[in-house]
């Protein structure tokens, strides 16, 4: 498999959840300035939605258990249309049939600074 960051994408992955119904929602947040302190903080997984109010909807999806973007019980999905050398903080939300909602742990990630094949081999 190839690298899970390039300058445009990054593949996010995720343990499934045991009922097939739930939907899983991404959503990104482009991070910028300083975000120094950030991880001082504790995350509050019931109180997840006001980053998923403030950024942007990736996708909203079911993943059955036979799909190409599920291997065993992990799911991988691709984000794409992302911005070299940007940071941005992906979060995942699992809503059951009923609607209850609960957040995976967020992810952060940079893209790469370049696109150039010569980036990718490591000669920057």
């Amino acid at each position: 498999m190839g690298s899970l960051t390039t300058c445009n994408s990054v593949t996010l992955a995720w343990k499934a959840a045991l009922d097939e119904k739930v939907r899983y929602c991404i959503f990104k947040q482009e991070v910028r300035g300083s975000y120094s302190g950030v991880f001082a903080r504790a995350q509050d997984f019931c109180d997840e939605t006001k980053l998923a109010e403030k950024s942007g909807k990736v996708s909203c999806r079911r993943y059955h258990r036979f799909s190409k973007h599920r291997f065993q019980n992990v799911i991988m999905q691709k984000i794409r249309k992302l911005q070299p050398d940007t940071t941005y903080v992906f979060e995942v939300l699992v809503t059951k049939a009923r609607g209850r909602t609960l957040a995976y742990e967020k992810v952060w990630a940079t893209t790469h600074r370049s696109c150039s094949p010569s980036y990718r081999k490591g000669k920057r």
